[in-house]
């Protein structure tokens, strides 16, 4: 069993007093102990729990203040008498050697008193807010060393004589300036402001002046590139200095600096200068605009560029000065260059004449651009819009672009794909889709493009259906399936007909001497089928009706009609006892099939016998008239046919081919009345426009019942800008068509507002 234990808690004993001697006597040992500390000895005869037990009676016995002025005291007398003397006579390469040794000695000469002196900072400093010991410590030694005669200004002058030293390539002692800066920072207290007025604030002056004097002296001797790298490697060397012995605060002042004055200051002298930003574009030098690039980037001070003023993206030859970052002047330079070289590509006639010249021209420059963004920019989003914007500024500053577009595809479906692999057609489509995204009247390009797949679907000249097909795709995925529906309606018409001609040979055998291969075309699938007719040949119009009759009876309640102006015949031709194969024209092989009869007939004969039109006769004869083809001779010279002119079978035609196909001259008129050839609309998209605009406004009227002017017409353009962007006149006009309709009507309050009409 455990035994109870009493506690017994006896009172503390009376503290001594200190007489007036034993006061005495403490202090003069403690004093000696201090001067001996600050002699560079040890404490003396006695032990460190001694002398901090002095102290602690001293403070204990309220006599804290005596014993920290007695300290102060000591510590000065110290400083003036040894320290500063040391320093002061110091020659000036070693002045900051010898500060550096005396500072080091006072530091820990400073942590052993004040270990010593604990309690007094504990019980009698802090409560009287006065300095700890060690850093009244410190402010004597700023006191009494620092400021002792021009030591401070000798120290400011030595540091940054030994900056300057390092910025030459000479070598410096950094631990030496590591060193006394961290002094200057300690001598502060609490506060930068000695650090700042002996060291800081003439640092940043005098490299403000280095960089400037510099970078302008490099800049005017040497290339942009050189100067690029010159300033890399600064601003590197100064980062370092950052690191290895300044503070956070001067470095991002210092920071200010050398970007200011080695970027900011120079931003458009370094874009614009012979060897600049513009010339590392056009001569490829990509690793030098991506060092641009970097050092543009991180430089957060402002410059002030000039930028060209437009009307109506128009350059009017006015500048508005705006204050903005060197990376924006950079971006906005960028953005002028394409555009530069875009309307000079789009105003050069030559490249005008060549369609497919042009575009290859102009996928050439996007591919170069994007190049640039991607490697040199590293995919800048503003850079990447900023090409895009330049891009959308020529490709729409007239139509042709979107023509252009249309007649390279057609050139590269007929023939340019033939010698490509699948990759390199998918690669190919691509960059014709990024280019169509500029395009903003995109109804112009659907114009050209279904007529000229049209072309090529019925003449068969398409070298594959599947590249066809995956560009549907692609502008599919591009515009919407309203976009493409009548281009896929096109290849589902082909796929249906040859179904219908497989079963219409099975039905009806294929033992005849004229073979037939019928498209039947889905009238609203196909853009411009011609009203043009002929009469058939004798030899032709049987198996003709032959078909037509057995379509209809498979399909009752349908029409059929021949659109003869859109297909093809191959035509045997006898000449010098040798056989030639001649692919031509339906209108071709009816007015050819006359000859048979005749080797001469006139013109006026021919058009009453086969029913074609002046002008589309007169075309087709032409082309087998041309040098090219010379199946056909004409009887004048020159450009006109007159009724009479007579047209002669060539009988000594040859050709190393047996099959020849016969090239159509092209109407002036060929694509969309002429209109896309000086930059214009065709007819027939004008008249879709207005249709369009039409059908926008009344379905934003029913849904809205009632809205003003302005709001019609800016929510008319947004639901159309995927297609085309409407001229607010257009909408106007389109709206006073409607109001004569009676589909909306202005309001009887507000004339500016507009109601729809139920």
């Amino acid at each position: 069993m455990a035994t109870r234990r009493k506690f017994v808690i006896k009172s503390f004993s009376a503290m001594n007093r200190y007489d007036g001697s034993q006061i005495q006597e403490t202090w003069v040992n403690l004093r000696t102990a201090i001067e001996s500390i600050l002699g560079g000895l040890d404490c003396g005869k006695m032990s460190f729990e001694q002398l901090f037990r002095f102290a602690y009676n001293l403070v204990l016995h309220k006599h804290g203040r005596m014993l920290y002025d007695g300290v102060q005291k000591l510590i000065r007398a110290h400083l003036e008498s040894t320290v500063a003397p040391a320093v002061a006579g110091a020659p000036a390469e070693h002045v900051l050697a010898m500060l550096r040794d005396q500072w080091t000695q006072h530091v820990s000469k400073t942590k052993m008193i004040s270990d010593l002196l604990t309690h007094l900072d504990r019980s009698f400093v802090t409560p009287h807010s006065m300095l700890r010991v060690r850093d009244m410590s410190l402010v004597e030694f700023r006191n009494s060393v620092l400021n002792h005669a021009d030591v401070s200004e000798r120290v400011s002058t030595q540091l940054l004589e030994t900056v300057a030293a390092s910025r030459n390539g000479e070598e410096t002692d950094r631990s030496l300036i590591r060193g006394t800066l961290s002094m200057l920072v300690q001598l502060g207290v609490g506060s930068m402001s000695v650090y700042e007025s002996v060291f800081e604030e003439r640092f940043l002056a005098e490299s403000e002046s280095f960089l400037k004097t510099e970078s302008a002296d490099f800049l005017a001797a040497n290339t942009c590139s050189d100067y690029l790298r010159k300033a890399e490697a600064r601003i590197v060397e100064e980062r370092t200095r950052v690191w290895e012995y300044l503070t956070d605060l001067t470095g991002q002042r210092l920071r200010a600096v050398v970007e200011r004055c080695l970027i900011a200051e120079h931003t458009n002298t370094l874009v614009d200068m012979r060897s600049g930003a513009i010339a590392m574009m056009d001569e490829g030098k990509l690793e030098e605009l991506a060092t641009m690039y970097r050092l543009f980037s991180m430089v957060r001070a402002t410059v002030t560029f000039d930028m060209p003023v437009r009307v109506a993206g128009r350059e009017t030859g006015a500048t508005v000065t705006r204050s903005c970052t060197p990376l924006t002047v950079l971006r906005e330079r960028f953005q002028r260059h394409i555009e530069s070289r875009g309307v000079t590509l789009v105003s050069d006639t030559e490249e005008a004449k060549n369609p497919v010249k042009f575009v290859e021209t102009l996928l050439d420059m996007r591919s170069k651009f994007a190049v640039i963004v991607e490697t040199c920019f590293f995919g800048d989003k503003e850079f990447l819009r900023a090409m895009k914007e330049a891009f959308e500024f020529f490709v729409n500053m007239d139509g042709r672009c979107a023509q252009f577009l249309c007649l390279f595809l057609d050139a590269e479906f007929r023939q340019g794909f033939k010698t490509k692999a699948p990759e390199e057609i998918d690669e190919t489509l691509s960059a014709v889709v990024t280019a169509f995204r500029f395009i903003k009247d995109k109804d112009v390009f659907e114009s050209h493009y279904k007529l000229l797949l049209q072309r090529r679907l019925l003449s068969n000249r398409s070298v594959s259906d599947d590249a066809e097909r995956t560009m549907i795709i692609k502008l599919k995925a591009e515009c919407g399936p309203q976009f493409t529906s009548k281009l896929e309606g096109m290849f589902a018409d082909l796929t249906s007909s040859r179904k219908q001609m497989l079963e219409f040979r099975k039905d009806t055998g294929s033992s005849r001497s004229v073979a037939v291969d019928a498209t039947i075309l889905t009238t609203v699938h196909w853009p411009s089928l011609s009203e043009e007719a002929c009469r058939l040949p004798a030899s032709v119009q049987p198996v003709a009706d032959t078909f037509r009759d057995w379509y209809l009876a498979k399909h009752t309640g349908r029409r059929l009609e021949w659109a003869t102006s859109q297909g093809t015949a191959e035509v045997s031709m006898l000449c010098a006892a040798r056989r030639y194969e001649l692919v031509v024209s339906t209108f071709q092989m009816c007015l050819l099939e006359l000859f048979n009869a005749a080797e001469t007939l006139t013109f006026e004969r021919i058009r009453t016998d086969t029913g074609i039109s002046v002008p589309e006769l007169k075309r087709h004869l032409i082309s087998l008239c041309t040098p090219a083809a010379r199946v056909l001779i004409k009887g004048k010279k020159g450009k006109t046919i007159t009724d009479d002119e007579e047209f002669t079978v060539n009988l000594k035609f040859k050709s190393a081919k047996i099959r020849n196909r016969i090239k159509l001259v092209t109407l002036r008129s060929a694509l969309g009345a002429g209109a896309a050839e000086s930059g214009g609309v065709p007819e027939q998209v004008v008249m879709a426009r207005k249709n369009q605009m039409d059908a926008a406004i009344v379905r934003i009227m029913k849904a809205r019942k009632t809205l003003m002017h302005a709001e019609l017409v800016n929510e008319t353009i947004r639901i159309l800008c995927h297609r085309f962007t409407p001229k607010p006149a257009d909408v106007k006009a389109r709206v006073e068509h409607l109001i004569d309709r009676d589909y909306i009507a202005r309001s009887a309050d507000d004339r500016r507002r507009y109601d729809y009409v139920a």
